[in-house]
């Protein structure tokens, strides 16, 4: 057995030792409750009103080995991400030579080629543009007998960047459980700034507005489940300043109820196969990677068959390390790096959604 995985091991065995899985299913359930480190739930008869049902999100017990070189290397390379983005963003002409045949075959890239032009189009300009960004890897072990893994880009995410205030939490949580039982790892664990780092971005963008009245919108779904991450992010926002305007709305709201004047102010009121025709256009290829499994514990957010909520899994995780920038007119003014969220699944499983609970919010000790 490798090293990493004998230690994850050995992690759980220490653990279901010492702790009854009932009452390490109390501790589990009562932090993440006082905390908000919970999700939204709906059952098929709830309709957009019922708000009350939440469950903890699943996540992992104690946190899973990763290498401190990959580690720091991905952490490395954000500035150059971060700026890799920004200048793509002003590159309408690099923009149309790389989704060319995409916008031939997908209408969804289509049609936000087609919203482009028309902001352009518009008399006035946005006074800052503000992205925060995830950077997801995958770590590929070189051998399948030795400890050697690269590191491996999965994608860069400038939307889907949820999360960031849940994984300051759970670090906190794997720092303090790991006080309880192995206090010789609690160094490995790095700090994790993602939390400060979504909320003085979003704040820095508000001051950029100089004006009081200026709102903070999280757009959400209709059936939003993320909404513990959001409400963290609202009440960091709040302490900064507690006069600050946030409200959270869904699309149905801002086409009901938002316009713009003339100066532009917004107004409240599996592949099995592929064919070869254009379509496959919207597909692109990559190697499979083959991640390092460990052993890990699990608190589940239902029961499983047994009516367990903790259980010992083989799992695999994927690293996501977050930055953000904020520029006027094409200038940055603002950039930051800082903190990661891992989020790991069953190693059997393709896919490893938290909303759908066949993932765990987790994350790392360095080795």
């Amino acid at each position: 057995m490798k090293r990493n995985e004998k230690t994850s091991k050995l992690i759980c065995e220490k653990i279901l030792h010492n702790f009854n899985r009932n009452e390490l299913n109390f501790q589990c359930q009562r932090w993440a409750l006082a905390h908000g480190f919970v999700q939204r739930y709906f059952t098929e008869d709830d309709n957009s009103q019922n708000d009350s049902n939440v469950l903890s999100y699943p996540f992992t017990i104690c946190p899973s080995p990763y290498p401190r070189s990959e580690y720091e290397k991905a952490h490395e390379i954000q500035h150059g991400i971060n700026m890799f983005v920004q200048n793509l963003a002003f590159n309408i002409d690099l923009m149309d030579s790389v989704f060319k045949n995409l916008i031939e075959c997908d209408p969804f890239i289509k049609r936000l080629r087609t919203i482009y032009d028309q902001i352009q189009q518009l008399p006035y300009k946005s006074v800052a543009e503000t992205c925060i960004i995830r950077s997801d890897y995958m770590l590929q072990q070189m051998n399948m007998f030795a400890e050697g893994t690269k590191l491996r880009l999965i994608e860069i995410n400038t939307i889907a960047v949820g999360l960031g205030a849940a994984a300051k939490l759970i670090h906190d949580w794997h720092k303090q459980f790991l006080k309880q039982i192995l206090p010789e790892l609690v160094s490995q664990l790095p700090e994790n700034e993602s939390y400060n780092l979504i909320i003085d971005t979003l704040f820095e963008s508000w001051k950029v507005y100089n004006n009081s009245k200026a709102i903070i919108l999280f757009v959400v779904p209709e059936h939003e489940f993320n909404i513990g991450d959001q409400m963290l992010i609202e009440k960091g926002l709040l302490s900064y300043e507690n006069s600050l305007l946030v409200k959270h709305v869904t699309f149905v709201d801002i086409y009901r109820n938002c316009s713009l004047d003339s100066k532009g102010i917004l107004y409240l009121e599996h592949i099995n196969e592929i064919i070869m025709n254009k379509q496959s256009n919207r597909y692109f290829l990559m190697s499979r990677i083959y991640p390092p499994i460990y052993s890990s514990l699990i608190r589940s957010s239902r029961p499983n068959d047994n009516n367990e909520f903790i259980s010992e899994k083989q799992i695999s995780g994927e690293l996501g390390v977050f930055g953000s920038l904020i520029s006027r007119n094409g200038t940055v003014i603002f950039e930051r790096i800082g903190g990661s969220l891992l989020r790991s699944k069953p190693a059997i499983n393709v896919e490893g959604g938290i909303a759908s609970g066949q993932g765990y919010i987790d994350s790392v000790f360095l080795v």
